[in-house]
């Protein structure tokens, strides 16, 4: 119990640790940059976030899924996914060059997206590298490496100092760091093997009998989903802002957007628990433990509802007294936003942990199209309710359309998981 205590810890610290850099860095570049240059870093940045998708493919959670399935004899997965995910990355950066040099763009906007393709290809071996890490359940060095990057790029700016609208030398540190993770991931995932690789919870490393390399096409039937509900999942998180801000204007997009930050912090805690330290064991107890793996379910929903609920609790009361203090008097409006919000807590919370389950086995195509429903349901609500009700539509929104995917969530678990417990 200690041990894992510490894990989650050191996980969580990592994790806000790593928030905490982002914040002050797009603070610093914010007041540096002006509001137009850092609109072009920010759009530029999203670009970069989408791509990576592409880029990654869902190729590091099929790597969760296979050892936790096929243990040692995961490794037959390594040649041809790596395979696939350099196509993938090559693609992606063709697909930002043409954008870059026939879109209409600035200069330095052209300039920008070209120099941050080797950003694009870090975040994508970063991830790769995360996930190799929590195999070998190495959490140490697994913070280091979620943290590094953007302590690095925090302590350059620091050191660099007055920007002054040279957004170009931003993105060259970017670029620059980038560029050094790529190599330091290529070195560290060229160790994926025995005697170097430690895969954790399926005993010492045998050379015995497994089956052949996996084709293509069943390397690609595992990734889709996978690739397809990271794709839903950073779609259903921004389209609120988007579509607030398109209907309602700017003004009602930044008192959305405090809501949205607040409750992306909150979310930190059961991402980081079910995201990195519980998944590989899902994965692996769905599998050779079932057992074990419905005692979590169980005990996790009591714990996600409970905890939501604590925390829905204190970010309501908080609220009154935070939000002055933090953002200033022109945000006092967004506090019933917030309180309105903080209804999505215990339903993400629990969420978190119903929906684990469905990440394990052949389930991950169930909740891929209940993910795809649910966003359907979430703009369409969005559609109907922000032009009356303006940032609060958007709430109602996506307390709606969250409470329907828990409910699906619950259901397919209990019907599709566990119909035998």
């Amino acid at each position: 119990m200690n041990r894992s205590v510490w894990s989650v810890s050191i996980l969580w610290f990592a994790a806000f640790f790593g928030s905490g850099s982002t914040f002050l860095i797009y603070s610093i570049l914010a007041r540096e940059l002006g509001a137009n240059f850092f609109g072009l870093f920010s759009s530029i940045m999203a670009i970069i976030s989408v791509l990576s998708m592409l880029a990654g493919f869902g190729i590091p959670q099929v790597w969760l899924k296979v050892f936790g399935r096929e243990g040692w004899c995961g490794l037959r997965w390594l040649v041809p996914s790596l395979k696939l995910s350099a196509f993938s990355s090559i693609i992606a950066v063709a697909i930002l060059y043409t954008w870059a040099l026939l879109g209409d763009h600035s200069a330095v906007a052209t300039i920008a997206m070209i120099v941050m393709s080797a950003f694009l290809l870090s975040k994508t071996i970063i991830e790769a590298v995360v996930v190799k890490l929590l195999l070998e359940e190495n959490y140490l060095q697994l913070s280091c490496w979620q943290v590094a990057p953007n302590l690095l790029v925090l302590l350059a700016i620091l050191f660099i100092g007055n920007l002054s609208s040279d957004v170009l030398r931003v993105f060259m540190i970017y670029a620059l760091i980038g560029g050094l993770f790529v190599m330091l991931g290529a070195y560290e995932l060229s160790r994926m093997r025995p005697p170097y690789f430690k895969l954790h919870g399926h005993g010492r490393y045998k050379s015995g009998e497994c089956a052949g390399l996996p084709s293509i096409r069943s390397l690609l039937g595992e990734a889709w989903p996978f690739a397809t509900a990271s794709v839903f999942a950073f779609t259903y998180s921004q389209s609120d802002i988007l579509m607030v801000k398109y209907i309602s204007g700017n003004t009602q997009a930044g008192f959305y957007s405090v809501a949205s930050i607040i409750l992306t912090a909150v979310l930190m805690f059961p991402a980081v628990l079910y995201g990195k330290y519980l998944l590989p064991k899902l994965h692996r107890w769905a599998n050779h433990d079932h057992k074990r793996f419905y005692e979590t379910y169980r005990k996790g929903n009591i714990a996600m509802l409970l905890g939501g609920f604590g925390f829905m609790l204190i970010v309501s009361i908080a609220s009154d007294y935070a939000i002055p203090v933090v953002y200033g008097e022109q945000y006092v409006a967004s506090i019933g936003l917030v309180k309105l919000i903080c209804f999505l807590i215990p339903i993400y919370f629990l969420a978190y942990s119903v929906g684990s389950v469905l990440v394990t086995k052949q389930y991950m195509k169930i909740k891929v199209r209940l993910m795809g429903y649910s966003g359907l349901i979430n703009i369409i609500l969005n559609a109907l309710l922000i032009p009356t009700y303006q940032a609060k539509g958007a709430a109602f929104a996506s307390i709606i359309s969250s409470a329907l995917l828990l409910a699906q969530y619950f259901y397919m678990a209990e019907r599709k998981v566990f119909k035998t417990d």
